[in-house]
């Protein structure tokens, strides 16, 4: 792990700073800065990866048990509407035969008035 002063300068460079001056205005030493990582410390980049990977899966299988119930809710709404449709065919079948029925009846008292 690098000290301190290291991890300031190299972050210093990737601000954009010019790190060859000093906070007085005296040239400082130009050292070339190191290839590693600034900020993962002791932190394990396999870990990190796989920690990621978890936090993807958990969104991942949170988004599709809502889409699943999301799906479920427009099944229920699909269902309830064919079931209110199917009521109020019976509905209007059942109302057919009863008005048939009726004027079966008035057609047969008809008749039978017109006989006697």
């Amino acid at each position: 792990m690098e000290d301190a002063a290291s991890l300031q300068k190299l972050g210093m460079i990737k601000a954009g700073y010019n790190t060859a001056f000093g906070s007085n205005g005296s040239v400082m030493s130009v050292s070339s800065p190191s290839s590693s990582s600034v900020g993962l410390g002791s932190v394990d980049s396999n870990k990190m990866s796989t920690d990621f990977q978890t936090i993807l899966d958990a969104k991942n299988a949170d988004s599709n048990a809502k889409e699943a119930d999301a799906r479920s809710k427009l099944l229920d709404s699909q269902r309830l509407g064919q079931d209110i449709q199917n009521d109020y065919s019976v509905a209007n079948i059942l109302s057919d035969i009863d008005n048939k029925v009726a004027d079966t009846r008035d057609k047969n008292s008809k008749a039978r008035y017109q006989e006697t």
